[in-house]
């Protein structure tokens, strides 16, 4: 099929989506044991968010043999699995301070789904959103995937580590997921998991400040028309609002304090989860509980 990657997906029409492709067979399949193996590597990234992704490009590229493990479906961490795509900044002091793979792929991400990026030569001010960069989450997963298969990394989703060790070359680590239970032996570890998880299996110290950022659940609300923009037309809903969360019924964070600001914004980045912790699976999981039902 001739013509540019492009053009070809506008004419086939792509939907993408955070999960599994499944694929439906007439074949009988069986489910493979548990089996323990063991796999070589010179550099080991646990952890397939940004920082991990673009660690083990980097590695691949200058030649190390690279195993890249991810707990969840896909690469990218806040900017895909998240929900936050508004990755920056990039740009500071009127200049370019940040490239390398990062910025490769979120041009690429932003090119290839025809979406612009901001005027850099204008100075953002105090707003300094400005100029972060849109782009399609579930795009810059797959470029980040393709950039890794390119480099020579093996990826490994489903999978986190359960025991570490030192070893005469490097490390030794015990990796579980579906299905299998592998030992990989690794000259460096990258850990790339955001709750510095390998190092806590390390038994290392690890330092968390008292006050935690809360977390921020970005959408879009629409449906709705405002008639104008005014401290008097939206008293009445303002009022309403301070009723619900006297009742209950809400919490001022669902709108972040002030509803102008929320449904004039349509709603993105205005809800904020106090006290969000991901540092591990159950507070991580209570976090995300919380923020939907904010949402709703």
């Amino acid at each position: 099929m001739k013509g540019t990657r492009r053009k070809f997906l506008a004419h086939l029409g792509v939907m993408c989506s955070g999960g599994a492709t499944l694929a439906a067979s007439s074949e009988p399949r069986t489910r493979p044991a548990s089996q323990q193996r063991s796999v070589v590597a010179d550099v080991l990234v646990i952890g397939g968010g940004t920082a991990g992704t673009i660690a083990a490009i980097q590695a691949a590229r200058l030649g190390a043999s690279t195993v890249l493990i991810e707990a969840g479906s896909q690469l990218g961490g806040t900017t895909t699995t998240a929900g936050v795509d508004y990755p920056g900044l990039f740009h500071a002091w009127g200049r370019q301070i940040i490239a390398g793979i990062g910025w490769e792929l979120v041009t690429a991400a932003v090119r290839l789904n025809g979406d612009r990026l901001p005027d850099f030569t204008e100075s953002p001010g105090a707003q300094h959103w400005r100029h972060q960069v849109r782009l399609s989450g579930a795009l810059y997963a797959a470029l980040s995937e393709e950039a890794c298969l390119q480099a020579g990394v093996q990826l490994r989703y489903y999978e986190f580590p359960l025991a570490i060790e030192a070893s005469r070359t490097g490390w030794k680590v015990e990796i579980a997921g579906k299905g299998s239970r592998i030992e990989i032996l690794a000259r460096q570890l990258v850990d790339a998991t955001g709750n510095a998880a390998v190092v806590g299996l390390l038994g290392l110290p690890r330092q968390r400040e008292a006050v935690t950022q809360p977390g921020t659940l970005i959408y879009r609300l629409t449906g709705y028309q405002l008639k104008r923009d005014d401290a008097e037309y939206f008293k009445p809903l303002e009022l309403r609002a301070r009723e619900a969360v006297e009742q209950g019924l809400l919490r001022a964070t669902d709108f972040n304090h002030s509803l102008r600001r929320f449904l004039l914004a349509g709603g993105e980045n205005a809800m904020h989860v106090l006290e969000a912790d991901s540092s591990t699976s159950e507070t991580h999981t209570q976090t995300n509980i919380r923020g939907r039902q904010s949402l709703l």
